[in-house]
């Protein structure tokens, strides 16, 4: 639901017109009654009107009376999107109308003329009520003067190929997210006709006028501003949303603050994606993507910023709300408008597509960003664990304490349970796990790793000379002896196999080994290590270590394609003080 001062809106399911999504003025008027077609709220002269309105998928406004158990409002409604799965509409009250006042342009004259001095063409955004005015547009493809941002957003897409839609939604979300200062390069001329002008650097700041706040936008060439901008750094190419790095960036500027206020996290995930994926194909995927990151910005809308996490996973920061329940109309809106939109395209037996959602507040469960997204990520391990197609939002006194969980380190654990996850993102889960203040334990590393790869038993060793150090897997060498064996045969037979520049050494067959490779051709056979990988690397101390993968009582052939895979595996081990007694199995 997004609400712009006086206007609402609200989305009913296609079918039965049932509600779907709205704010807290949606929810008065039906009294906390989510089963009952809009339409009953009406007079039967209003609800004919409006079944009409529906049925010739008209998008002019019409009036209604809406009767609540305390009171009769009239209300203006028009139609904004209708497809078969729902129908969303913009409400206002008459009343509202009636009573607002026009908006006083003269009190920013001043600014306009700070600003026609430092800009060429430029533009005010004013959140209130969704209107853009242009300024020093003589020449350009724009008119001085007042528009919507939808017409604004349209006329741009307009004079740019197709190719280039994803950065002008880019655009588009930094402006309505009003992501303080930012700005974007786009490989066109957004300005004018002159076709040796090949790129538009738009440029965008937050300004607080009074007690106001509006959004400056200006539109120049790369050859006024004189320098090179580096391009797609903001924005996710599939969806248009803030990419990981940006979104992180917000989240940590906005708990870094001081009096900052407060702010949710929020971690949305796509249940069971990878089925998605499989049953209907890739191109089917990204579609569904960039049609949920879609539904994500739009019940955003002006309350805070929304980014892609990477795959299926949506990171959300809002700071504008006053309660709890703003949060749990958003998630629920979010969620129900997930499922309308893709009916059948869920797991199991074809059910409507869901997401998971899992979120944190900022300062009041934890106090800085690190914490606050492992705690959101622990919300949203409860809400896959608990059936998934829900939101949970992390209460103290319902959940595990703070520091329960950051020891637990579920942010790393938790990857076994996303089932949507390809491995390659859970590598780069982990490579950004191992960045944050309290890394996860190594052994839950290594639990994930050899899960999510089907790998039977993975072992470390460290130290010069070379010793073991931890084993996981599904099958466990156990018995020190053999242990110790593996280690000897590793530095005195194997390690050579690797100098030389060699860092990365895959056995399918044992005897594919050379002829010094003695022990290991007999000995290996009788333990039953039948193919394995040796990746070298060092620790966090810069000591020598090894990697060792292994199948155990059959011969594999190592999948190529997770051979980038395994040496990022070796960079997240490199984090650790491997020689430690504490990581010892």
């Amino acid at each position: 639901m997004v609400s712009v001062n006086n206007i609402h809106s609200i989305t009913i399911d296609s079918k039965n017109h049932l509600f779907l999504s709205g704010d807290s003025v949606a929810i008065d008027f039906i009294d906390d009654n989510l089963y009952k077609p809009i339409e009953d709220y009406m007079d039967e002269d209003d609800r004919k009107e409006f079944l009409d309105s529906i049925e010739k998928k008209t998008k002019d406004w019409f009036y209604v009376a809406i009767r609540t158990s305390t009171a009769r409002k009239k209300y203006a409604l028009r139609i904004t999107d209708i497809n078969n799965s729902y129908i969303k509409f913009e409400m206002v009250s008459l009343d509202d109308m009636m009573g607002k006042n026009i908006r006083q342009i003269d009190e920013i004259i001043n600014l306009r003329a700070m600003l026609k001095m430092s800009m060429g063409v430029y533009f005010v955004y004013d959140p209130s009520d969704e209107s853009v005015v242009f300024y020093n547009a003589e020449g350009t493809f724009y008119e001085s003067g007042n528009f919507t941002f939808d017409e604004l957003q349209r006329a741009m897409k307009e004079k740019t190929t197709k190719s280039k839609g994803a950065e002008i939604d880019a655009f588009v979300n930094n402006v309505k997210s009003r992501n303080g200062h930012f700005s974007i390069a786009i490989d066109d001329n957004l300005i004018n006709s002159e076709k040796t002008i090949t790129t538009t650097i738009i440029e965008g700041m937050t300004i607080y006028h009074g007690e106001r706040e509006i959004i400056v936008c200006s539109l120049q060439t790369e050859e006024v501003i004189g320098k090179k901008y580096n391009r797609g750094l903001l924005n996710d190419a599939l969806t248009g949303l803030l990419n990981k790095a940006e979104i992180t960036r917000i989240a940590m500027e906005k708990t870094s603050m001081p009096d900052g206020g407060r702010i949710a996290l929020a971690i949305i995930d796509i249940d069971f994606f990878k089925h998605v994926n499989d049953t209907f194909g890739h191109q089917f995927g990204d579609k569904v993507i960039k049609r949920i990151a879609s539904i994500i910005s739009d019940e955003i809308g002006n309350k805070g910023v929304v980014g892609r996490f990477g795959g299926d996973e949506f990171v959300v920061v809002i700071d504008d709300y006053k309660a709890e329940d703003d949060l749990r109309y958003i998630f629920r809106n979010i969620k129900n408008l997930v499922s309308a939109t893709f009916p059948g395209v869920g797991y199991p037996d074809n059910s409507p597509l869901s997401v998971s959602i899992g979120s944190a507040e900022y300062p009041a469960n934890a106090d800085n960003y690190n914490d606050l997204f492992t705690v959101a990520d622990y919300c949203l391990y409860l809400a896959k664990a608990k059936g998934r197609n829900r939101y949970i939002i992390y209460t103290p006194s319902k959940h595990a304490p703070l520091e329960a969980i950051l020891n637990q380190n579920m942010n790393a654990s938790a990857m076994k349970d996303r089932e949507s996850i390809e491995p390659g993102e859970v590598i780069i889960e982990m490579l950004d796990s191992v960045s944050r203040i309290r890394k996860p334990e190594l052994s839950n590393l290594l639990g994930d790793f050899t899960s999510v790869f089907g790998i039977d038993n993975v072992m470390i060793f460290s130290g010069d000379p070379l010793k073991y150090r931890i084993d996981a897997g599904s099958v466990r060498i156990g018995k020190e002896k053999v242990i110790k064996a593996v280690e000897e045969i590793v530095r005195e037979e194997l390690l050579e196999l690797t100098i030389s520049g060699r860092d990365f050494l895959t056995v399918n067959l044992l005897k594919s080994l050379p002829d010094t490779a003695v022990r290991a051709k007999k000995e290996f056979e009788e333990y039953g290590i039948l193919s394995f990988i040796l990746v070298r690397f060092k620790d966090i101390n810069d000591i020598p270590s090894v990697l060792m993968l292994s199948s155990i009582d059959k011969m594999v052939q190592w999948n190529i394609f997770h051979y980038k895979h395994f040496r990022t595996f070796a960079k997240v081990l490199s984090n650790y003080e491997l020689t430690s007694e504490d990581i010892m199995s």
